[in-house]
């Protein structure tokens, strides 16, 4: 009864908040039957709400300055102010709202869609198919986050992300280890609204020293993912050898740098001993290049780059051996604990999940093959039953068999057959496709065969069409010797008699018999006959002959028979010189 008489106050109640969101006047507030069949009538003002919410508004409030204080924004800075959800549409919030950031607040996103929008906009940034105005959104820690270790002599700890830090991002964390280490997580203690700050504890497994008992060098990475969650994503243990091989002391290093002195740049950069931990950051594509370039250094140690430490003995060594450092990274095991479980227990239920889907893929292909043998059944059994599709091309007795089959299959589906496997239900299908199969081809064939024969029938008349356009001494086709007219002629008539030969047989037989003419003979002897045609009747005229090129269009001579006219002029008259000379010399 108390339960009751609660949930309706709340309804009620809830009901007069949304109104007077809306309007500032009195508003009434009834309750019918509220306890004891008693009922409830009042009235209620805005400011009234306001002052027994007064608490509430202020911690708002106070929450909301310590937004814009943390966020190192200048009121000018701020574009719009948008709010979401029921209880940010109260007038005292606008209120507080408008006052603190300066600008009204902005109620354009509904509450249901601001989920789907915000969806839309991550798989716009994650997949490159998607073509958008470029735009970014990024993502906060809301809480700082340490981690913390211990070794043989003291426990350390260390703050891996400040308040706010962008995320996702990662930290990559070099520790040098002997045995197995284990790593806690936790926010910043009073940091979250939360009694307990724990996050996770990490072990990490297979550490172990190199074979002088020294330290291995361990790589961790500890990661804020794109859901906010911070883990030790990966662990790396950098295992060095070194190798010693003959080289000749060069005068001076391999790339052209002197030693570096004591006091040289190198010598103040040169790594420091004692640090138990080491810190690279970046984002995930940042991290990866990092990874790689020191990968590309520890490769190139022995050549010109390296450490300070070998640098120095390649420059100073006297002897004719140098040593080379080869690293080879190995992954180790990591196994997580979050508030109870453990990276294990994931484990198992992700295999449990992946079992249960396959499960869910069996059924749905048994229940796919079930339901394929039923519409089979129901679609096979009115073809071939009287006036159905295929009662033409089957003996009636056949017919008769093969319904009697299709039967005892449909009440086996609804008695034995409703569970079975559907290894089951696809012999079955197949057996009744053995039987049916042929029946249908028939059909096909059958079916098919006036079609292919119109065009046969068409491809043979077309020849003979041009076979008389030839005779005619149509000028479409006079580039074609006799020859060719010929051969094209005694195709179509070769195809013209098989074409009555082959509708001769067909109409012997009957439809339940499978025909003794099929539709690809019928089309490939088309097919033939339309080649041969179409490489006669379609080759080109060839083109008129080229007049001379010393003749131009009007029959005058060109540039250059003018210029070998003329050289020919002159050298008859230098010819018919002498004759002249001599003419004279005789009159005289």
């Amino acid at each position: 009864m108390r339960d009751g008489a609660y949930l309706r106050l709340l309804t009620e109640v809830e009901k007069l908040k949304k109104q007077m969101s809306a309007n500032s006047t009195k508003l009434p507030l009834n309750i019918e039957c509220f306890m004891n069949e008693i009922d409830v009538h009042g009235t209620m003002q805005r400011p009234e709400m306001e002052q027994m919410c007064a608490g509430l508004l202020q911690r708002i409030e106070a929450t909301m300055k310590k937004l814009l204080a943390d966020s190192k924004l200048a009121l000018e800075d701020i574009h719009s102010v948008e709010i979401v959800g029921g209880g940010s549409r109260v007038p005292s919030i606008k209120l507080l709202i408008e006052q603190i950031f300066g600008k009204t607040a902005s109620t354009t996103l509904n509450q249901d869609e601001a989920v789907s929008r915000g969806a839309a906009l991550q798989c716009a940034i994650l997949s490159p198919a998607v073509r958008v105005r470029e735009f970014a959104c990024s993502d906060v820690q809301a809480f700082p986050v340490l981690i913390s270790w211990e070794d043989s002599t003291q426990r350390n700890e260390m703050k891996v992300f400040e308040q706010y830090h962008t995320a996702p991002f990662s930290r990559l964390l070099t520790v040098h280890r002997r045995e197995p280490l284990t790593i806690n997580v936790h926010y910043e203690p009073n940091s979250v609204p939360y009694p307990d700050p724990f996050i996770g504890s990490f072990h990490i497994k297979d550490i172990k020293p190199n074979a002088n008992g020294d330290p291995q060098e361990v790589k961790i990475k500890v990661r804020i993912n794109q859901n906010g969650i911070v883990l030790v994503s990966s662990a790396t243990m950098v295992e060095k050898r070194e190798s010693e091989e003959p080289v000749t002391p060069p005068a001076t290093a391999a790339n052209g740098d002197q030693p570096p002195t004591p006091n040289s740049p190198q010598g103040e950069d040169a790594p420091k001993t004692g640090e138990p931990m080491d810190i690279q950051e970046g984002s995930d594509d940042e991290q990866a290049r990092n990874e790689q370039d020191s990968k590309s250094d520890a490769d190139n140690s022995g050549g010109g780059g390296g450490s300070w430490t070998q640098r120095v003995s390649r420059w100073f060594t006297s002897s004719d051996k140098k040593k080379k450092v080869t690293t080879k990274n190995i992954d180790l095991t990591i196994e997580g604990k979050t508030h109870g479980f453990v990276s294990t227990e994931l484990t198992n239920y992700h295999e449990l999940e992946m079992k249960m889907i396959a499960n869910d893929r069996q059924e749905k292909e048994r229940v796919d093959a079930k339901n394929a043998l039923e519409e089979f059944v129901y679609e096979v059994r009115g073809k071939i039953q009287e006036d159905g599709e295929l009662s033409a091309y089957i003996e009636q007795d056949d017919a008769s068999k093969i319904c009697l089959q299709l039967e005892d299959t449909e009440n086996w589906l609804y008695e034995d057959g409703e569970n079975c496997e559907k290894a089951v239900y696809k012999d079955r299908l197949a057996g009744l496709r053995q039987q049916v199969d042929p029946i249908k081809g028939r059909a096909d064939e059958y079916q098919g065969h006036e079609q292919a024969f119109t065009e046969l029938g068409r491809t043979v008349q077309l020849t003979f069409k041009a076979v008389e356009q030839y005779r005619a001494k149509d000028p479409k086709y006079d580039h074609l010797t006799e020859t060719e007219i010929l051969n094209i002629s005694e195709a179509a008539q070769k195809a013209q008699k098989w074409y009555e030969e082959a509708r001769s047989k067909l109409v012997a037989v009957k439809k339940t018999q499978d025909p003794p003419v099929k539709v690809a003979d019928i089309r490939h002897e088309n097919q033939t006959l339309s080649t041969c045609m179409n490489s006669v009747l379609n080759r080109p005229k060839p083109k008129p002959p080229t007049p001379p090129a010393d003749t131009a269009k009007d029959g005058a001579p060109q540039a250059n028979a003018n210029g070998d006219q003329a050289k020919e002029q002159d050298q008859q008259q230098t010819d018919a010189a002498p004759k002249d000379l001599e003419d004279k010399m005789d009159v005289e």
